[in-house]
């Protein structure tokens, strides 16, 4: 019950985490935590379903572009 994604605390720490700014809307990446997918690097909310689809079906694929990302998904995969 958010607003919008800028409200949301999963989203505001997948930005932090993944290298996207407040806005979800600007990454900076370097070489060991980059979007996993050229369409990822749309917006964070790409970035963020990209990489959940890449850690349910292509993990590997997602740990070699972000252990970041990947270490972000496990954690929402395993909250319950």
């Amino acid at each position: 019950k958010y607003a919008s994604a800028d409200d949301n605390p999963v989203m505001q720490g997948f930005r932090k985490a993944s290298g996207w700014d407040n806005t979800g809307t600007t990454l900076t990446e370097t070489a060991d935590n980059k979007a996993a997918t050229d369409y990822a690097k749309t917006n964070s909310q790409e970035d963020m379903s990209e990489s959940m689809m890449l850690y349910l079906y292509d993990p590997e694929k997602l740990k070699k572009a972000s252990q970041v990302r990947y270490d972000y998904c496990k954690k929402l995969m395993e909250c319950k």
